[in-house]
């Protein structure tokens, strides 16, 4: 069975850890908290507290996760999702990786209708013959790629040093090939906990056969309605790619708006919106449009939420939208100075955080990195997994034809 609903992949996915005794943490609203780390690392130390100091050995969440607005992170906003779910699971004090690694098989094929023999397993040399057994169970050899380096991280949980190292699982097709699985050893003085998962927005488009999330019946709509109010080319690199910028600015609004938060909060998802809505409004700037777009593209945010598994009440949303809409009239009224600044190149008298949006925006290097990607709808390679895919993609384009 295709999953096309958010609500029934999660549904499916909370009866496959219960039908085997795991217990399910609460979910949580996760951000990027732990500084010093990257961002998948930054997330995994964000919730590693409780999930360690729980006295249940197996557990799994699905959580809501949102993407920060700190200048070194701001390059993945635009080609990926401010919001999306993500399902983990967790063991503790293993003795053998055959277990866990048959439950992430078995979530991956049986659930998120994942073609094993499509996934390639991006492991450190030493790793893999540690536990080659229980890999090559399975994983056959030609889906291994080795690596010399590992990808490791050190964290101190209530004084314990905690070791922890990825394990990638990477999707592969005729399209290209990108992560969508993250399978983490964590060694804490001689006992091994295992933390695997990923995000489920991206198994809704693999399970539809498409080769994107804006393919899906999630976007569809904004889609459809950006479409029709601007044309085709904001899709295409002639406009930067903008149109799915706003169909996703547009969802993450929708589900600010949703969860009840006011633009006067000192939410830090509130804040980020807010830093998220000027950037979106400069790119807009470039190519002459206006940012009231996103008030017109309101009325069709409703469908995403609805794909999305939310029940709401409606007339506590149609309030809050009227927070929202008066909020964008005025950042960009409050704004208009600065972006007639950029437009015009009189750069010197932009605010601050226009010239640090600015200093990360360079189109050129910005579209660089979109082209880069072989992935529109989740823009990997991240920033701080770029080196490392940089490293080995000759090889792993390569490694994947054979």
């Amino acid at each position: 069975m295709i999953y096309s609903n958010m609500l029934s992949l999660k549904e499916k996915t909370v009866e496959f850890f219960e039908n085997i005794n795991f217990k399910q943490i609460e979910e949580k609203n996760l951000l990027d908290t732990k500084n010093g780390h990257d961002f998948n690392t930054s997330l995994l130390v964000a919730h590693a507290e409780e999930i360690l100091e729980e006295d249940t050995e197996k557990l799994f969440s699905i959580q809501k996760v949102f993407y920060p607005s700190g200048h070194d992170e701001s390059i993945r906003f635009p080609l990926f999702s401010f919001f999306s779910i993500m399902s983990n699971f967790y063991m503790k004090n293993i003795s053998s990786l055959d277990y866990s690694l048959n439950i992430a098989a078995n979530y991956l094929k049986d659930i998120c209708n994942i073609k094993l023999e499509n996934i390639k397993i991006i492991i450190n040399e030493n790793t893999y013959k540690k536990y080659k057994d229980e890999f090559d169970s399975y994983f056959s050899f030609k889906q291994i790629f080795l690596t010399p380096k590992k990808n490791e991280y050190t964290f101190t949980n209530n004084g314990s040093l905690i070791k922890g190292e990825y394990v990638k699982f990477v999707y592969f097709n005729s399209n290209g090939f990108f992560p969508i699985y993250d399978f983490v050893l964590m060694k804490e003085g001689s006992k091994l906990h295992i933390e695997a998962g990923g995000i489920l927005d991206r198994f809704i488009f693999l399970n539809m056969d498409k080769d994107t999330i804006f393919q899906t019946d999630i976007f569809e709509e904004m889609i459809l309605a950006i479409n029709e109010k601007m044309g085709s080319d904001v899709f295409t690199p002639k406009f930067d790619y903008i149109g799915y910028y706003i169909a996703h600015m547009i969802r993450s609004l929708s589900f600010v708006i949703l969860d009840g938060l006011k633009p006067s909060n000192r939410s830090p998802r509130s804040k980020a919106l807010r830093y998220w809505m000027k950037y979106l409004m400069i790119r807009m700037s470039f190519y002459n449009i206006s940012p009231f777009v996103l008030l017109d593209l309101l009325s069709v945010v409703r469908f995403s939420i609805e794909k999305s598994g939310y029940l709401y009440n409606n007339e506590s949303y149609e309030r809050n939208k009227k927070y929202w809409i008066e909020e964008i009239s005025n950042l960009y009224r409050n704004h208009a100075k600065e972006i007639l600044n950029i437009k015009t190149g009189d750069l010197n008298n932009c605010g601050s955080i226009y010239k640090d949006v600015l200093s990360i925006l360079s189109l050129d290097k910005q579209l660089g990195k979109i082209i880069d990607t072989t992935r529109i709808s989740h823009g990997y390679p991240f920033t701080d997994e770029s080196e490392q895919f940089t490293v080995i993609r000759k090889n792993f384009n390569q490694f994947i034809k054979e």
